[in-house]
């Protein structure tokens, strides 16, 4: 019964995080880059890295959220155990790019926005590779039949 609220809890944190973030989080970044635009003079391209960063966080939250699922049924391996290393390192580094994105200070000037810019950047383009990576070990479990499921009847 440990495993499965486990499993479920981190199912469920990342579908709620996933939810908030589409409501609270959009409203956030959507005035961020109002006030970058406004206050820095800068084009909405120039800005766009805001809103790319949230939707690679939305993949990645619902990447993590069903690869839990996934999780809970598989035996124990050497795969599986690679498997969630990869899913740790998703997960840590996706939590690290919503504080990025939720960080309510805003740049003051054109040297703090690329600051921000870079770090925002450098985080997705993280997370993005590590989502991929793993949705391949999922993929490639399944295509090779390495993935052995628990009987939980």
């Amino acid at each position: 019964m440990e495993r499965y609220h486990h499993y479920y809890d981190r199912y469920w944190t990342h579908k709620r995080s996933r939810e908030l973030e589409q409501g609270d989080l959009v409203m956030a970044v959507q005035n961020k880059s109002d006030h970058i635009q406004n206050k820095l003079n800068v084009t909405w391209i120039e800005a766009q890295f805001l809103k790319d960063g949230l939707n690679v966080l939305t993949k990645c939250r619902t990447m993590l959220q069903y690869s839990y699922i996934l999780a809970y049924y598989l035996v124990r391996s050497p795969q599986t155990v690679i498997f969630e290393e990869n899913q740790k390192d998703l997960e840590h580094n996706t939590e690290l790019l919503s504080g990025l994105l939720d960080d309510q200070s805003l740049p003051k000037s054109k040297k703090e926005l690329l600051d921000l810019k870079m770090k925002l950047t450098n985080r997705a383009a993280y997370c993005e590779r590590r989502r991929i990576v793993l949705l391949k070990d999922v993929q490639s479990g399944y295509d090779k039949g390495i993935w052995k499921y628990r009987d939980v009847t």
